[in-house]
This record gives C-alpha cells, structure tokens and sequence, in this order.
C-alpha cells in the first residue's frame, strides 16, 4: 500500500524516525533536491533526443547526470537523517564534477558577458536544472546554520559545484546543437 496516512496531520518522519512538521526546513532542502533529481531526469531525456558531431560528449554527460541522480539519493538521505549515509557513498565527487566542467567549457566558446537562459528545450532544461540546484544549496546551507552541530557542509559545496556544472551543460548543449546563445 502506497498510502500511510502517518503524514496527514502535519508531521513526516526522518530517516532516524523522528517526527517533524512538514514545514521543517530540513524536509524543504531534501524535498528540493528529489525536485532536481526529477529536473535531471528531464534533462537526460532531452540529451538521449540530440544528435550532434560531438554525440560522445553528450553520451559522456547523459551517464554522469545517471550518476549525479544517484548521489542525490544519498544527499537526500543526509538531509533527511539518514546516519548510514555519507558523502563517501556518492560516486562523484567535487574534483569529478570539476573534471567535466573543464571538458565542457574546452568546448564553448569562452564568455564575455551574461547570457539569458535560453536556447533550445535541453538547454533551457539544463537552466532549470542549475536554478533549483541553486535553490537546493541555499536551502542547505540553511540546515546547516539551524541545526548544532550540521556536518552537512559537504552537500552544499557538491551543490554549488553541480549547478555550476549545469550552467557550462547548457552552454555546451547550445554550442553543439548551433543555437545561438543570448547576450543580456
């Protein structure tokens, strides 16, 4: 049965059991970041529909979103409570995201001003992708600063790093498929 009824007055458990109010910014920041692992699932959508000369860059970024989608599992899990769980358990780390951030942004065009979000649906996608990540880490960083004693520091710095991997996505995806990027 899908359906509990333990939550219809209010309150959730965390993964450790305690009851909280659905309110309770620790449920905003792990409900945030199932809404960006939902975004990405777009995302890969839309990157299996481009056929462009630099595919193998696109194939490589579809596969690495499959594994971000993972690790946000195992960010939502801290965020929620779960004591099992760590930034060990992810398979992508800091200096991982970076790697494909430098990969991509070798294959842009370097840039001169501020773009709009914009270009075609998987890029714009990949914005999408970028601002809840952003939302998700200030939410974050929230947590950390409400709750003695949070260790939850680095969930927000693989945020950060994410939505910065998104914002070059987008651009990589625009530059691949020749759609023109807007200045602002």
């Amino acid at each position: 049965m899908i359906y509990t009824k333990t939550g219809d007055t209010g309150t959730t458990s965390l993964a450790n059991g305690t009851r909280i109010s659905k309110t309770d910014i620790r449920l905003e920041a792990y409900g945030t970041v199932d809404e960006l692992n939902s975004h990405i699932g777009l995302l890969i959508h839309e990157l299996q529909t481009i056929e462009t000369a630099k595919l193998n860059v696109t194939e490589t970024s579809r596969l690495f979103l499959q594994t971000v989608q993972a690790d946000l599992f195992v960010l939502g899990s801290m965020l929620a409570g779960a004591e099992k769980m760590s930034m060990q358990n992810c398979k992508i780390q800091l200096a991982d995201i970076e790697q494909e951030i430098d990969l991509l942004t070798s294959l842009i065009p370097p840039l001169h001003s501020f773009i709009l979000p914009a270009g075609n649906h998987a890029a714009c996608q990949g914005h999408i992708c970028r601002t809840v990540c952003r939302r998700a880490e200030r939410l974050t960083w929230i947590v950390i600063e409400s709750i003695e004693n949070c260790q939850h520091k680095a969930i927000a710095q693989y945020l950060n790093r994410l939505s910065d991997y998104f914002f070059v996505l987008s651009r990589f995806i625009n530059t691949a498929t020749n759609t023109t990027e807007k200045c602002w």
